[in-house]
C-alpha cells in the first residue's frame, strides 16, 4: 500500500480556514447566458491553447456544460511532474501537470489510476497498464471519461519478453496511427529485452516491431517515435511507424556525429 499525501487536493480552496462560498446571485446571472455567448466564450479559451481552462469553464455549471462539448483535445503542452515525496501518482490517484508555455502547475484527481501505473506521458495522454490483467489504457488527464482500452500484453510477454523485471520496467509513448492520423497507437519498450511492441486503437493484440533493439532514449516527433540505441553508437531509429519492422537498416537515419569540438576558453577567444 502507498502512502497518501498530508496536504491532499489543492482544488479545494479556503481563505481564512473556512470555505469559500459562491454569492447566491452568480448562479442565476451566469447559468443563464445565451448559449452563443458560451460558444464565444469556449472558442477563446480554445485559441489561448490551454485546455485546463476550457475543462473549468465547461464545470462551472450544466447549461455550460450543455453548450459545449468534451473535445478530442490533448494536454500537449503540459508535462508530469513528480513530487519527490515518495509517493507513487498511482497510490495517490493524482498528478501534478506543469504548462510549458505559461509556468501554470495543477494537480488533477484521476481516481481512475485505481490498480494501474503510470508507463508514459506523451501527446499529452497518459499511458496506463493495469497491475494484474496487463490491459493497457490511454487516459486523457483532464477528460478522465475520455479512455482507450488497449489488449492485455500478456501474450507478448509470454511470447517475447519473458522477463519480468524487464516487463515491470516497461516505458510506452502515444503515437499517431500508421493507418490514419487520426487515431493513436500506443508503443511499448523494455529497458532489459531488446523487444518494441505497438497496437493501434481498436486492435485485438500487439504486434513485435523489433527483437534486437536496446533503447537508449526516445523522441515523439509529429506523431512518429524516435530512439537513439544503447549500444554505443549514434543511430537514430524511426521506431514507429515502422518501414519494416524485421529489418533494422531500413529504419535506420543517418549517423549524427556526438563529438562536438572544444569550446575556446576565455584567453584563447580574447
Amino acid at each position: 500500500m502507498g502512502r497518501k499525501r498530508k496536504d491532499g487536493s489543492l482544488l479545494a480552496a479556503r481563505i481564512g480556514g473556512h470555505k469559500r462560498r459562491r454569492p447566491e446571485h452568480a448562479s442565476g446571472d451566469w447559468a443563464s447566458l445565451p448559449s452563443d455567448i458560451v460558444q464565444l466564450v469556449t472558442d477563446r479559451l480554445l485559441d489561448g491553447g490551454d485546455i485546463a481552462d476550457y475543462v473549468d469553464f465547461r464545470a462551472v455549471c450544466s447549461h455550460w456544460r450543455g453548450c459545449t462539448e468534451p473535445m478530442d483535445l490533448r494536454a500537449d503542452s503540459w508535462i508530469v511532474l513528480c513530487d519527490g515525496d515518495g509517493v507513487w501518482p498511482e497510490d495517490a490517484r493524482e498528478i501534478a501537470l506543469f504548462h510549458t508555455r505559461t509556468a501554470r502547475r495543477l494537480r488533477v484527481r484521476l481516481p481512475k489510476l485505481r490498480g494501474y501505473r503510470i508507463v508514459g506521458f506523451s501527446a499529452g495522454l497518459l499511458v496506463l497498464p493495469h497491475k494484474s490483467s496487463a490491459e493497457v489504457r490511454v487516459l486523457h488527464p483532464f477528460f478522465s471519461r475520455v479512455a482507450v482500452d488497449f489488449p492485455s500484453l500478456g501474450p507478448a510477454y509470454r511470447g517475447a519478453i519473458r522477463h519480468r523485471s524487464s516487463f515491470r520496467a516497461m516505458r510506452a509513448s502515444v503515437c499517431s496511427a500508421a493507418s490514419s492520423s487520426s487515431s493513436i497507437a500506443v508503443v511499448i519498450w523494455f529497458p532489459y529485452t531488446p523487444v518494441v511492441v505497438a497496437a493501434e486503437a481498436g486492435s485485438d493484440h500487439w504486434d513485435i516491431l523489433h527483437r534486437a533493439l536496446f533503447l537508449w532514449n526516445t523522441l515523439v516527433f509529429q506523431g512518429r517515435l524516435y530512439a537513439s540505441m544503447n549500444d554505443g553508437s549514434s543511430d537514430i531509429v524511426q521506431l514507429y511507424p515502422p518501414t519494416q519492422a524485421d529489418h533494422r537498416q531500413s529504419s535506420v537515419f543517418p549517423r549524427l556525429s556526438l563529438a562536438f569540438p572544444t569550446p575556446p576558453t576565455a584567453a584563447s577567444s580574447s
